[in-house]
């Protein structure tokens, strides 16, 4: 079998598969075959169980054949048309599934793959032109409707939003909030990861001197 760091490949080689996962360790990323499907769950991860349930098939490539391909100017992909930043329990999820509804667009809420891209240990540039080959890829225009497409981040990718804003600098942007004590009230119910210390693979609050069983202390100064 001809390994992937050998073959030859072409975007053609990569229709109506998306990327979903990066292997930092490996610099691998693993692709699946979405075919004609509509991402309609709340959340991108949900959308990927369903897929990889009936059709579980999964290519990988080398961490320079993905951003060859994200650099080979495929014709057949759509460019953002927004991101949307949030602070989380803010109707942020509410917004991608109306914006889901319409047979033009694509919407991808919190992809698991972003996340790995901008925590990883990759240098500046590299993590630069990853993100743009991945948000490239997962572009690709599956149906004949698709026209839009939109990128929800997760609520901690703020920290990263400089980052970002240089990767995609003419992409128009929303920051979505709420009174910071509902959100409070929200995640005591049912936290989310971001806020508990230690659940998010790169610390990047950085923040120092909250006892560990404070979570509420914790959760005050993430916001």
């Amino acid at each position: 079998m001809t390994s992937s760091k050998n073959a030859i490949r072409t975007i053609d080689d990569f229709n109506k598969w998306i990327p979903v996962a990066f292997d930092a360790e490996k610099e691998e990323v693993q692709w699946i075959y979405a075919g004609d499907k509509d991402f309609m769950e709340p959340f991108f991860e949900d959308d990927i169980r369903l897929i990889r349930y009936e059709s579980p098939k999964t290519k990988n490539t080398s961490l320079h054949e993905f951003n060859e391909l994200g650099t080979s100017k495929p014709t057949d992909t759509i460019k953002p048309a927004l991101f949307i930043f949030h602070i989380s329990r803010c109707g942020s999820t509410l917004i991608t599934q109306m914006l889901a509804q319409s047979a033009k667009n694509i919407v991808y809420s919190e992809p698991p793959l972003t996340d790995e891209i901008l925590s990883s240990d990759l240098s500046h540039d590299v993590k630069i032109e990853t993100l743009r080959a991945a948000i490239t890829l997962m572009g690709q225009k599956r149906k004949a409707p698709h026209q839009y497409l939109f990128i929800k981040w997760d609520s901690w990718h703020l920290a990263y939003y400089e980052l970002i804003r240089q990767a995609f600098p003419g992409v128009p942007a929303i920051f979505l909030y709420r009174e910071p004590v509902e959100v409070l009230q929200s995640h005591q119910r049912v936290r989310g990861m971001h806020m508990v210390p230690g659940l998010l693979k790169k610390d990047v609050f950085q923040l120092k001197g909250i006892p560990a069983h404070d979570l509420d202390l914790y959760a005050a100064n993430v916001l």
